[in-house]
């Protein structure tokens, strides 16, 4: 738990359009995200923050993390069609190179406590597929898919 509390530290922001805000489920490796929108790209994150355990865990076969970006950070209307991570490097993920990416509106700024997160059934799936087993330091995009 205390790897979550330390991400939910991290991940305190979210992002939306008009009056609803998207929360990302996702499986992958992360020091910034930074989100396609129609042409233009828009970054969130800052600073040298870095986990390899977020937002998948390299330690287990199967992980997942949900993150609120605010509609605030975003600032813009526009599809979602692809998201780059500024990814550590170095790091060996052949064991969770396996990847689905989801979306979902929320009403939320914030996850309260361990057990508040959007229920799956909310989300869409936009990205199933495989990435590099030791992807390099730098941004890696992930074009969405479905």
């Amino acid at each position: 738990m205390k790897n979550l509390n330390y991400a939910k530290k991290l991940m305190k922001r979210s992002f939306s359009f008009g009056q609803i805000s998207f929360v990302l489920l996702s499986l992958f490796l992360f020091l910034q995200i930074n989100y396609s929108v129609s042409q233009n790209v828009v970054t969130i994150g800052e600073g040298e923050t870095a986990s390899k355990e977020l937002p998948i865990s390299i330690n287990y076969g199967f992980s997942n993390s949900q993150q609120i970006y605010l509609q605030s950070e975003i600032a813009r209307a526009g599809e979602i069609s692809a998201i780059a991570l500024n990814m550590l490097g170095g790091i060996d993920i052949e064991h969770s190179n396996e990847w689905e990416i989801y979306l979902a509106h929320t009403s939320k700024d914030y996850f309260e406590n361990d057990a508040d997160f959007v229920h799956f059934n909310e989300f869409t799936k936009v990205y199933s597929g495989t990435i590099d087993e030791q992807p390099a330091a730098g941004w890696y995009e992930i074009e969405f898919n479905i």
